[in-house]
């Protein structure tokens, strides 16, 4: 053999062994780790939750995320929203501490949540500054602010040297009915965006997860309308998924859950027996009790295999460092936070969800408010409005008790409504009867009947307007008197509601509208300390039929 030819055996040969080294490269398979979080609401100290004690807290939670992250080379950490408000360190701090604590233990990014605007765009402005990762939203617009809307990005592309990943944000479509005001902002459809945003980098990256404040019913119809979605971080909704929710779109081979076949698993099944075309939907419940832990294993934008684990926080098992800091930030509030401020004589154990049924929480805001506003016929607030998974006993109340059943900086406002407009507010607060619903009204001054079979108020899809008018309640009674649909009546209210929250769209009609300076939570002090000890019974009555 001369020596020509036997270098052109050995290049030829080098060609080939070159090339299915390209090839193997290109059909690599690649592992990822998502850590995310969701609904955290403002607790950096452990809680005691559903019979559980000492569970939660930052300093918890940030040691477990150092250990996943040590144990796995590939890791993204997400949070879906509503992270800090909640509790007094967010009244004293507004979310500042947790923003640079979120920073320090290394989370990749965070999606807006409608409570992060609970302070206002101010209030972002502080939060996103004091954030050493990401905020993301793709379908808000922050009109006349474009140094935030510059900072708030719509996406972006985590490069793994070796495989890229892009996270693009959305918040609820009905966002402009969940937040106090919201004349400087534009919501478009999280669909309509998400799908524009997946076409333009679908070709760029090799897997896509959404980070979404949107709520677990409105995640299943972003992943049945984009199947390009891989992965779904939910929020928004506080809905605990042991195990991944998964939403299947195609017929091609058999995946594994682990050692488990996915068609054994949670999820929508079309009928078809071997898929992997599919989206995984994950979202851990509420107050940063749960961790999840989302291992990937995925080859040419395909899962092959994925493990999950939805890891209770215990939260005596402390990182030393964050539980430090923590403890200095909470030795600046503690004082105020347990200061007595009075007692109640009755338990409110056991009360029904302010969302499903008037309860003894709501009773004893809305009389703290008429003692502030006796003019007021009517007085109403928003159940979701009232928060605290803790109940009451009977004895000491404290300014961190009253903080945690209504964490939210809302002032008072009082207005003329027309009785045919009270009618169709009713509608709107009975139209997921018996289902459990935010904008429950929890009232004082009034008693109704409602019949659940009947058609409900039909609402368009950003909550804004009414499409066609309900037809549940009836029997309305204003202080034992026939509701008159021409007459006006004087309503008391929190400013969320009035300015639209929950979709009660009805009060752009009220008259002689009088803003008050007076906050709900320090009617709630006042009421408590000039009537300890508190007796609270619930006077009004929803008859449901």
């Amino acid at each position: 053999m001369n020596y020509k030819r036997f270098l052109i055996i050995i290049f030829s040969f080098l060609a080939v062994f070159c090339g299915n080294i390209s090839y193997s490269l290109a059909q690599e398979a690649h592992n990822l780790t998502i850590i995310h979080t969701n609904d955290v609401h403002g607790r950096l100290k452990p809680v005691d939750y559903d019979n559980k004690q000492d569970v939660g807290g930052f300093a918890a939670r940030a040691k477990l995320i150092k250990k996943i992250k040590s144990q796995n080379k590939n890791v993204l950490v997400l949070d879906a929203g509503d992270i800090a408000q909640g509790t007094l360190f967010f009244k004293f701090f507004d979310g500042i501490p947790d923003m640079k604590l979120m920073s320090e233990v290394g989370y990749d990014a965070a999606e807006l949540g409608n409570h992060e605007f609970d302070k206002g765009i101010s209030g972002i402005e502080k939060m996103v500054g004091s954030a050493k990762f990401p905020f993301l939203c793709a379908n808000i617009r922050f009109l006349n602010n474009s140094e935030l809307q510059k900072k708030v990005k719509p996406y972006i592309i985590k490069d793994y040297n070796g495989f890229k990943v892009a996270v693009i944000g959305i918040i609820a479509n009905d966002l402009k009915t969940l937040v106090s005001n919201s004349r400087n902002i534009e919501v478009l459809d999280s669909i309509e965006t998400t799908k524009n945003i997946v076409k333009e980098v679908n070709s760029k990256v090799d897997l896509i997860v959404v980070l979404s404040h949107s709520g677990f019913e409105e995640d299943i119809k972003v992943a049945k309308a984009v199947p390009e979605v891989d992965v779904i971080v939910g929020g928004h909704s506080h809905t605990f998924l042991k195990k991944p929710y998964q939403v299947f779109h195609g017929k091609t081979s058999t995946l594994r859950s682990g050692s488990e076949n996915l068609k054994n698993g949670f999820h929508e099944k079309p009928g078809l027996e071997d898929l992997n075309s599919f989206t995984l939907i994950v979202q851990d419940g509420e107050f940063g009790i749960n961790i999840g832990s989302l291992d990937l294993n995925f080859e040419n934008k395909n899962i092959e295999k994925y493990n999950y684990d939805s890891i209770l926080v215990d939260g005596t098992d402390k990182d030393s460092y964050f539980e430090r800091k923590i403890a200095k930030l909470y030795q600046k509030i503690y004082l105020q936070s347990n200061q007595k401020i009075g007692e109640i004589k009755v338990s409110f154990e056991g009360e029904p969800s302010t969302r499903k049924q008037l309860n003894k929480y709501g009773a004893l805001i809305n009389q703290a408010i008429k003692e502030k506003c006796p003019e007021a016929e009517i007085v109403i607030i928003n159940g979701g409005g009232i928060r605290s998974k803790k109940p009451w006993k009977a004895g000491t109340i404290t300014l961190a008790d009253v903080f945690e059943v209504y964490p939210f900086e809302n002032l008072i406002v009082v207005a003329d409504v027309k009785g045919s407009d009270i009618k169709s507010v009713l509608e709107t607060s009975s139209r997921y009867f018996p289902e459990s619903n935010a904008g429950l009204l929890q009232s004082l001054g009034l008693k109704y009947d409602v019949n659940v079979k009947e058609p409900p108020q039909v609402l368009s899809e950003d909550g804004l307007k009414i499409i066609k008018e309900g037809n549940k309640v009836s029997n309305i009674k204003i202080n034992g008197k026939p509701l008159e649909n021409d007459k006006y009546y004087k309503i008391a209210m929190n400013d969320f509601i009035f300015n639209g929250g929950n979709c009660y769209s009805q009060f752009n009609n009220a008259k002689n509208v009088k803003k008050t300076s007076i906050f709900v939570q320090n009617a709630i002090i006042d009421y408590i300390k000039k009537n300890s000890p508190v007796s609270v019974e619930v006077e009004d009555k929803i008859n449901l039929y």
